[in-house]
């Protein structure tokens, strides 16, 4: 997504700012359901329903906050290319927050697993 925004951001061309905003539009779809999945992996049963609510709530939060922050820039600035620019900070975040998620998913499951296995060759 963020670079989707980059590109449009820099772009002059018409077409390519338009190609580049419907790739960040399918990277935004793409995400949607391995980030949904993500709070099922540690969470079960109300806390998981939770945090699945909780992260659409953001979501919902995030599309009044985006066009609201569009248009502020545009008015202040008279141009869509620094709110585009602005965008990226959101989802590079984003981004970055899913990462260190799953790299700690991945170390709790590979600590449980040799856990098991050490727990399995001892008995």
């Amino acid at each position: 997504m963020a670079a989707g925004y980059s590109i449009a951001s820099f772009a002059r061309p018409p077409w390519l700012v338009v190609a580049s905003l419907a790739v960040s539009f399918v990277a935004f779809n793409a995400l949607q359901a391995p980030a949904l999945a993500v709070p099922t992996q540690f969470m079960t049963g109300r806390a998981a329903a939770a945090g699945i609510a909780a992260m659409n709530t953001i979501t919902m939060f995030s599309g009044f906050i985006g066009p609201y922050w569009m248009g502020v820039i545009k008015d202040r600035t008279g141009s869509y290319w620094l709110g585009l620019r602005g965008l990226m900070v959101p989802s590079l975040a984003a981004a970055l927050a899913m990462f260190v998620l799953t790299r700690s998913l991945a170390r709790t499951k590979a600590a449980a697993t040799h856990s098991a296995k050490l727990a399995s060759e001892t008995a």
